[in-house]
């Protein structure tokens, strides 16, 4: 459920970076939080691409979260006084490309429309002690 949230949450603070910039070739950058059970965790991200004079761009993006808490394994011993803890904890990269197509470019207000994928690397460290 956690990794669901992140990635929503991912999808939706990139959708707006494209669809605001002028014909050309662009940067974008975004920091941004994961909410999920194991606690917040800060995301960082970076995207270029180039925006074509027909309102249609594509872009790619690349998002890292450096720590991420993540919910001790359902693990129960019984056997040994005092049980032992578990640390869960690990990061996540995110890339993604994306194609985007202004509908609609009122001034400061446009209505686009995102299309793409990507893929995400989890790695994950259990610590028992």
């Amino acid at each position: 459920m956690r990794i669901l949230a992140a990635s929503a949450l991912l999808l939706l603070t990139g959708i707006g970076t494209a669809a605001a910039q002028p014909a050309g070739p662009y940067v974008a950058g975004q920091v941004g939080t994961s909410a999920g059970d194991g606690g917040a965790a800060l995301m960082t991200g970076a995207a270029v691409g180039y925006m074509s004079p027909k309102r249609l761009a594509f872009e790619l993006e690349i998002t890292i979260s450096p720590s991420l808490d993540f919910d001790p394994p359902p693990i129960s011993i019984l056997a040994i006084f005092p049980p032992p803890t578990f640390e869960s904890q690990g990061r996540m990269i995110w890339f993604q490309s994306n194609a985007i197509a202004t509908l609609v470019d009122a001034g400061k207000l446009s209505v686009a429309v995102v299309a793409g994928g990507g893929a995400a690397n989890l790695h994950r460290e259990i610590t028992y002690t």
